[in-house]
């Protein structure tokens, strides 16, 4: 039971306390697993994109958001990050975008929150698309707050 019980604990919690009708109660749980199954196996469910978009990153790296500007062409976020140097990135500066924003709120409250989150270290999750000229981009999916920024992250230390 106890194993059960915490597998389907978002359907409890969504369902709000039990009440004086146990029956009436036990039937919106049901329904709250329900949603919350459909919403996890439809494929046009945001929910299962939102963990899909997650699970297949093409990429996931660990960078210090820098700068986030609007791209006026294509109403994508153009976010500027600092990380390790590379022979990609000799100065450690990279670039992404996220989806368009134009009929996403979802792309909006990511540009959103990347610019809640300019000098803090994250953990940004990529995919590579092709744009209508077959340019290869990096249009970031999801991201995780690790923390403030120290300004030495990505120092080259002595051996």
């Amino acid at each position: 039971m106890r194993q059960s019980r915490k597998r389907y604990s978002p359907a409890f919690s969504a369902a709000g306390p039990v009440g004086d009708d146990r029956e009436a109660w036990d039937a919106h749980v049901a329904e709250m697993a329900s949603e919350i199954t459909l919403s996890l196996v439809s494929p046009s469910s945001r929910v299962r994109k939102a963990i899909e978009a997650i699970t297949d990153a093409d990429k996931r790296f660990v960078c210090v958001v820098e700068r986030v500007q609007k791209e006026a062409k294509s109403t994508r976020g153009f976010i500027t990050v600092k990380t390790r140097p590379s022979k990609w990135a000799p100065n450690g500066q990279e670039s992404f975008r996220t989806d368009r924003s134009e009929g996403d709120p979802a792309a909006r409250a990511l540009a959103k929150r990347f610019k809640d989150l300019i000098g803090h270290k994250v953990l940004a999750y990529l995919h590579m698309e092709e744009t209508k000229d077959g340019a290869k981009v990096r249009v970031v999916k999801a991201v995780v707050d690790l923390g403030a920024a120290t300004g030495d992250e990505f120092e080259q230390r002595a051996a």
